[in-house]
């Protein structure tokens, strides 16, 4: 009954979303799993080697919306619920082309009205919430949406192609993509296949130690890929040609910055 993706728009009453959510979501929830899973390539960026249930994490930069997507891959391919609030630059197919599945997906877009409330009710029921630029939280709500947050056991990601989240406080963990560059394109020809973006990680407790990560989002291939080695053998890599790479080719690295 209840087996795809549910969207509530800004005029929608809350109320009828509360009942929904609570009646079809709150039994699939992973509330006895203290760390929700993420992608095996992506897990270097958490000192827990995924998401700890109840903290607050900002992605922000460019292709900030792509990495976030990335990070609900495994929750979501698991059968457990997402919940995205205020994210207009979502788009669908973005994300069924990485092979997740939309039907543990909740959408409230442009909220204007009862944003806590809205998100309180998301937080009762779902295991992750994306919430984008277009949510914004009353600084007089923040302590309160932080400690609401933390009893439910939902974890938060804020999304903004900007270099740093609208929340000052109870923030845990910070992940700003600092460059983002496709690769394929030749001089006139070819096409875009593959991404190569920069994330900085720095934080509270176990992630106060800053560090940058390299990541292939996504490779030649669509997946996501760690990058461990230099930039000629990650070029060679992604081409799948044992040759050594010429200054050419290298310039066909293109940089969008703002690319999500």
């Amino acid at each position: 009954m209840f087996d795809h993706s549910t969207e509530v728009n800004a005029g929608t009453p809350v109320s009828e979303a509360i009942k929904e959510i609570a009646d079809f979501v709150a039994p699939t929830s992973l509330a006895n799993e203290k760390i929700l899973p993420v992608d095996k390539e992506l897990a270097a960026l958490f000192p827990a080697k995924g998401i700890r249930r109840g903290s607050i994490v900002s992605v922000s930069g460019g292709a900030s919306v792509s990495l976030a997507i990335a990070l609900t891959a495994e929750i979501s391919r698991g059968g457990n619920w997402i919940g995205a609030v205020g994210l207009s630059s979502l788009g669908l197919s973005s994300v069924s082309e990485m092979g997740i599945p939309l039907q543990r997906w909740v959408f409230i877009d442009q909220p204007k009205v009862q944003i806590e409330e809205s998100i309180a009710v998301l937080a009762a029921g779902v295991d992750l919430i994306l919430l984008g630029e277009e949510t914004k939280i009353a600084p007089s709500q923040t302590r309160r949406f932080v400690a609401r947050i933390r009893a439910q056991g939902s974890s938060v990601i804020f999304v903004t192609d900007k270099n740093s989240s609208q929340l000052a406080f109870g923030l845990d963990l910070s992940l700003s993509v600092n460059s983002s560059k496709w690769l394929g394109l030749g001089t006139g020809h070819g096409r875009l296949s593959s991404r190569r973006v920069e994330v900085s990680v720095s934080g509270r407790g176990a992630a106060s130690r800053s560090q940058k990560i390299a990541f292939w989002l996504p490779n030649s291939r669509g997946e996501i890929q760690r990058i461990t080695h230099s930039v000629s053998r990650e070029k060679k890599a992604i081409q799948g040609r044992p040759s050594v790479v010429s200054g050419s080719e290298l310039e066909e690295t293109i940089d969008i910055p703002q690319a999500s």
